[in-house]
């Protein structure tokens, strides 16, 4: 379904698929196209200019679940136009281009096997080893993200907790991995006044703050024994975030506190929520649940906005790291290059 927010009762568009829609994302170069990924594999582009359905470019099924489709701009192509990437349930992730014809010529990037061995990030807990074979050795890719500053990079997050980094100049290699959750991990988002710092949620109840350049999480959120769904970073609040899990929508406020919430709301419509965003203003925040519903809230009472969101950002880390001075002196640390990369540009 196709909205306009000037009718809230009735959609633009309605368009009914064979597969269930797993994954959506608009393009950036031309907002009238949008990118479809089903639970059969199919990767679908169609112009929602139109009113009947109007597909412009489709792929090869892989009958594998596609999970996560972005757009991305090409740089090896001389006019940089935009490419779509995929990630599905066997671990491909595939790179596919719009040309003339209606067919997507496709590339695989990468395909993320199952890690092996300790891997630094949280320390999790010790598991029995078992004989067993494993049916794959390849994990399920559960989405992608760009980095914010390097083109060329993109992070991959797992049905078993681990985000691998990887690159467009290095096919089916990857460049790090780390363990962020125990179990899958359910989303990534960076930062909105930091390339350095994302935060990440995942099956095992917590969510976790991060920067590059430092194994272990800077701070674990937690309140209830429920798989938290999403996170969503204020894009006028450098320290707030908002994360759902079953019916639950929190507020945090880690320049604040970090062992509780600063508020916390169930969902109207009773039902487990599913995606979180903030709006463009940050005034309000969008919340999507199993049954289909979207629900807008006006969000009162917030904080007057930092002059210099991103030194309250890490000033707010620094101050709740004070019994981990180790990886307190990284953060000062990431914070000085980035002063001195500033100052020397």
């Amino acid at each position: 379904m196709i909205w306009n927010m000037k009718n809230p009762v009735q959609p633009e568009r309605t368009w009914n698929f064979e597969a269930p829609v797993t994954t959506l994302s608009f393009s950036k170069q031309d907002p009238n196209l949008l990118a479809i990924g089903f639970y059969d594999g199919l990767v679908n582009i169609i112009d929602i200019s139109k009113r009947d359905l109007y597909i412009v470019g489709q792929n090869v099924s892989s009958f594998e679940c596609v999970w996560c489709v972005l757009w991305r701009v090409n740089l090896d192509h001389p006019k940089n136009e935009e490419q779509i990437c995929a990630s599905s349930d066997d671990g491909k992730i595939i790179f596919y281009s719009i040309g003339n014809s209606r067919e997507m010529s496709s590339q695989q990037m990468m395909r993320v096997a199952k890690a092996d061995g300790k891997l630094k990030g949280f320390n999790s807990m010790r598991k029995c080893t078992s004989l067993t074979i494993p049916v794959s050795r390849y994990a399920g890719a559960r989405f992608i993200r760009l980095h914010p500053s390097d083109p060329t990079i993109y992070l991959v997050g797992t049905n078993e907790g681990v985000v691998h980094k990887c690159s467009t100049n290095y096919l089916n290699q990857h460049l790090d991995l780390f363990l962020a959750h125990e179990g899958p991990i359910n989303d990534l988002q960076y930062s909105p006044f930091s390339r350095k710092i994302y935060a990440t949620c995942g099956d095992d109840w917590f969510l976790r703050i991060w920067a590059e350049g430092v194994d272990e999480p800077l701070q674990e959120l937690f309140v209830e024994m429920f798989s938290v769904q999403g996170i969503a970073w204020s894009p006028t609040h450098s320290t707030i975030l908002a994360t759902i899990y079953d019916k639950t929508i929190l507020l945090w406020d880690f320049q604040r506190k970090v062992w509780k919430p600063q508020s916390q709301t169930q969902s109207p419509g009773g039902s487990r929520n599913t995606v979180v965003q903030f709006t463009q203003s940050g005034r309000c925040l969008t919340v999507g649940d199993v049954d289909g519903n979207v629900h807008v809230f006006s969000l009162e009472d917030m904080p007057f906005s930092a002059f210099f969101q991103e030194d309250l950002l890490f000033h707010s880390l620094e101050k709740s790291l004070t019994t981990h001075p180790v990886t307190m002196e990284k953060i000062r640390k990431i914070r000085r290059d980035m002063l001195f990369q500033q100052k020397t540009h």
